[in-house]
């Protein structure tokens, strides 16, 4: 399935590492970082960010 892009983000690092929503209604957006070989940016930190919209409740695997 081919997807297109409708926001992003500008994060004051350049290598995120992951994201995942979080709070009661899913509308924080945690964005973590590396800080392999950064010097002079927020390598290896946790940024909260306003996604503007919601995710979703994962999916379980019922094996």
């Amino acid at each position: 399935m081919a997807g297109t892009r409708e926001r992003s983000i500008a994060l004051p690092a350049s290598q995120i590492t992951s994201c995942a929503f979080a709070g009661p209604q899913l509308d924080r957006m945690f964005v973590t970082s590396a800080a392999d070989g950064v010097v002079e940016e927020h390598g290896g930190a946790l940024f909260e960010v306003d996604p503007g919209c919601r995710g979703r409740l994962p999916n379980m695997y019922r094996g």
